[in-house]
């Protein structure tokens, strides 16, 4: 279970982390760790705190856990558990017409005047009569004592030891209290349902729920009314304060075992420590460790939510987005280089580093599995990254960064940059396989946003091919394998030969005995002195065009150098080019980049 506990104060910021436990003497708890530094997010009048995955805050006296999005599988009911990737995860599917239709992205409770209030954050909520959201409390702090679980068929792995049952839905709030054996009608709560914010708003009568100063455990839980966890005609899509999930899919692997059984219910559980919330001191995941965290941001977009299936993959058109981004060992520094990473087609925000099965991808110098492909060498396994790097969900698997999903990184950026303030002169942006292909776009596009782009096994399509005179003040290196089966090395050479024929600076590699992988590439994108990147206002006083052929330690290359280099405007393709509107956090900057 997680709890807070006080922390050393950085200013009004405090750190907390996590530890595992199986029982009820050791809970998967906050403890007292190191000060994080405190760093800016996107004020919001519906979530509370940084809007980080799997972590707990505190700020003027609300308890904010922020969920996984898209996370809402249910249980695994394969004959596998997480450990087993062939199986992980969960199984569980919506009725019939529902999509993403019980996905928490945050929970509150705070203590007020008025009673217990609560607030429930979904990442679809089109019809009010859908959810149905279950939170429940253990009020005594004694496992043995209450129900030992919720109503419906879930069996979970240990006792819950709950007293109070709060049910919320469209017109029909009530809180159950537990009552010689069984569950008893306490009250009625009004719930107010707003489709616009995703939000279900109660408050509990303090004659039915007056913590005081005492901690109580929480567990939540949410399905539909339409095939209802309550009666056990349905599943649990999604539970609520389930921390350190493993980077894989969709960061629902503790989770689909949990409400399968297979795991410790321990790890469900949140203790909510009201006194401490009664101080209204403010305490903050320490969300910038070295590592690996996964971010949430709010879009201005307005979609129709839901996930839409399509027969290229799946687009996901919620309102909070995922992205994932990795600090690196030497820990976080504002004004320090960033990188922005797309992913490959069939990917999503965590797919270019952590991906289970035989099947690696691309970009993946930080997999663990790296050896299960073999024409992806070792040079490249235990190779983390030098600087900051995010990784954008791109609203789906096969949209090749256009429209919603060209949107999608510039909003990453956007919030990226608030949030972590890197240099603006050193900005990377890379991707592999249609991420490649997104780096020539979303490059061409907006070349004053980045220092350097660096296409790995990709190409420029059709419509790209026009706006590639844009790269003129931006660095580009592109990477392209000889034995690639999918970008064909003749299709490659196309886009060099064209980028050759605008005299463009660039470099392009094309590698011996690469197929459709990075590998050992990575060693030379993420260099050990990034500062050395920088972007200068004005062109050099020549373009490089370096075309390089290499072979293990040997390389053949030609190279010319022109004798100018033209600072173009940019071209933006008339009809051949639809863009999503920019975002308004993202405007570019109005300098021309050049990379030295």
């Amino acid at each position: 279970m997680l709890r807070f506990a006080t922390t050393r104060a950085l200013g009004a910021a405090l750190a907390l982390a996590f530890t595992s436990a199986c029982d009820d003497n050791n809970d998967n708890a906050f403890f007292d760790g190191a000060p994080s530094p405190a760093i800016a997010w996107p004020a919001s009048a519906v979530t509370v705190g940084p809007l980080v995955s799997g972590t707990a805050s505190a700020v003027d006296g609300t308890f904010a856990w922020t969920d996984y999005v898209y996370d809402d599988l249910g249980p695994n009911t394969d004959s596998g558990d997480r450990t087993d990737m062939a199986s992980a995860g969960g199984d569980a599917g919506y009725p019939a017409g529902l999509s993403n239709a019980a996905d928490f992205v945050q929970v509150q409770v705070s203590d007020g005047d008025d009673g217990l209030r609560i607030r429930v954050v979904l990442e679809t909520l089109l019809d009010p009569a859908v959810p149905l959201v279950g939170l429940a409390f253990d009020t005594d702090a004694d496992r043995s004592t209450g129900a030992a679980r919720l109503p419906g068929a879930w069996m979970p792995d240990g006792s819950l030891g709950v007293e109070l049952l709060v049910v919320l839905a469209h017109d029909a709030g009530e809180v159950f209290a537990w009552d010689n054996g069984q569950w008893a009608s306490a009250a009625t709560v009004d719930v107010a349902v707003d489709t616009d914010n995703n939000t279900l708003d109660a408050t509990l009568p303090a004659s039915v729920a007056a913590p005081g100063d005492t901690t109580w455990r929480a567990i939540g839980v949410a399905g539909t009314a339409t095939a209802s966890w309550l009666t056990g005609e349905g599943a649990i899509h999604d539970l609520a304060f389930v921390a350190d999930e493993p980077f894989y899919q969709w960061q629902d692997y503790r989770q689909a075992d949990i409400l399968a059984g297979k795991l410790s219910v321990d790890g469900a559980l949140a203790a909510i420590d009201f006194a401490q919330l009664a101080s209204n001191a403010t305490q903050l995941p320490d969300i910038t460790a070295s590592g690996f965290h996964t971010y949430l941001y709010r879009s201005d977009l307005t979609l129709p939510e839901g996930v839409n299936v399509t027969a290229d993959g799946p687009e996901f058109l919620g309102p909070w987005q995922p992205y994932l981004v990795y600090v690196p060992a030497s820990g976080y520094e504002p004004d320090a280089a960033m990188t922005l990473f797309l992913h490959g087609l069939t990917q999503n925000h965590l797919g270019s580093v952590h991906v289970g099965g035989a099947y690696l991808g691309t970009g993946r110098v930080l997999s663990e599995e790296i050896g299960a492909l073999e024409q992806y060498v070792r040079d490249g396994t235990n190779f983390p990254p030098y600087n900051l790097t995010v990784w954008p969900l791109a609203r789906g698997a096969a949209l090749f960064y256009e429209g919603i999903a060209e949107q999608d990184v510039l909003d990453v950026l956007a919030d990226a940059s608030l949030r972590f303030k890197p240099d603006p002169d050193r900005i990377i942006l890379s991707g592999a396989s249609m991420g490649g292909i997104g780096t020539f776009r979303i490059g061409a596009l907006y070349p004053d946003l980045w220092s350097v782009a660096v296409p790995i096994i990709g190409l420029a399509r059709d419509t790209v091919e026009p706006l590639l005179t844009n790269f003129h003040n931006l660095e580009l290196l592109q990477i392209n394998g000889l034995v690639d089966p999918l970008i064909a090395a003749e299709r490659a050479a196309a886009t060099t030969d064209l980028l050759d024929s605008l005299d463009l600076r660039f470099k392009a590699w094309m590698l011996d005995k690469r197929g459709h992988e990075a590998g050992g590439v990575c060693l030379r994108l993420r260099v050990p002195r990034p500062s050395r990147l920088r972007a200068r206002d004005q062109p050099g006083p020549g373009t490089l065009h370096n075309r390089s052929r290499h072979d293990g330690d040997r390389s053949r290359h030609r190279a010319r150098t022109g004798a100018r280099q033209r600072l173009l405007g940019v071209r933006h393709g008339g009809r051949r080019h639809q863009r999503a509107r920019r975002s308004r956090r993202a405007q570019p900057r109005t300098r021309a980049a050049q990379c030295r």
